[in-house]
């Protein structure tokens, strides 16, 4: 096995499946008394969630004296990634074209999980991927990683009490959030947003920013200087987020039409 990544709670290996001889990825926890154990419940997670078509496919879950572990597909690069090496080649942000591809990809990634009654609670560049090289998903954008996510609504269909704390990344968190007021649905999309700003115009305006300072800066930085320089149809979808409160829908269609908009424009 090699290793192709590792977290604060877990390592994620290479490996080869002797009975399908295919690739695929084995996530175990870090044999660490001070670390939680968290692979065998993101396991659970993501059996619930094997209807989305984009979350990997777990073959196998187990544990072994220590630490739990998973076998699921073997993906690709991660949008940091590619972020990254884009702007080391070509010493530029990516193309509005392609920031746009991604957003509709992103949204309709958190839809499918927000369908299945979780939020992710931790979403950035890293945890979404693309499908393997050479693969014919190689383009497929996948989300990783659901060691935060949760139910929103519990089994009678009621939504679950706000939890009054943070967990995630305070770079790309809502709000709402960060002020420990919950995460809803919306606040994915929050994170999505937040992303595509960053892709689109480098830096985000808090990014150095220090913890005890982030809610505040962030919040008088939501407004029209936020989005300026990009389309409109960027400051329409910040103004739809900003209308929605914990339990409240995302109008997943009408920001997915927003892009797609803006995306035939570019063609004019």
């Amino acid at each position: 096995m090699e290793k192709i990544g590792e977290g604060a709670f877990s390592v994620v290996f290479r490996a080869f499946d002797e009975v399908t001889k295919e690739m695929v990825a084995v996530k175990v926890d870090k044999v660490d008394p001070t670390k939680r154990k968290m692979a065998a419940a993101e396991a659970l997670k993501l059996q619930d969630l094997q209807e989305s078509d984009y979350v990997p496919k777990v073959y196998a879950s187990g544990w072994t004296p220590g630490c739990g572990y998973y076998v699921m597909e073997l993906l690709g690069p991660s949008l940091k990634r590619l972020f990254i090496n884009h702007i080391l080649e070509k010493r530029q942000l990516l193309p509005m074209r392609k920031v746009l591809e991604l957003g509709i990809s992103m949204i309709r990634a958190v839809e499918s999980l927000h369908d299945l009654e979780y939020v992710y609670r931790d979403l950035k560049p890293d945890n979404f991927v693309f499908g393997l090289e050479g693969s014919a998903n190689q383009d497929k954008l996948y989300i990783i990683d659901f060691g935060l996510a949760r139910k929103y609504v519990d089994d009678n269909g009621e939504f679950c009490p706000e939890i009054d704390q943070f967990c995630g990344n305070m770079r790309y968190a809502s709000v709402n959030a960060l002020l420990r007021k919950g995460h809803g649905r919306c606040d994915d999309l929050w994170s999505v947003f937040f992303i595509m700003l960053e892709f689109a115009k480098g830096p985000l305006p808090w990014s150095t920013v220090s913890r005890s300072e982030l809610a505040a800066v962030k919040q008088r930085s939501i407004g029209p200087e936020l989005v300026s320089g990009l389309p409109p149809e960027f400051g329409l979808i910040m103004e739809h987020l900003q209308t929605l409160k914990y339990e409240d829908l995302p109008d997943y269609e009408y920001m997915v039409q927003l892009l797609q908009d803006c995306l035939s424009k570019l063609d004019e």
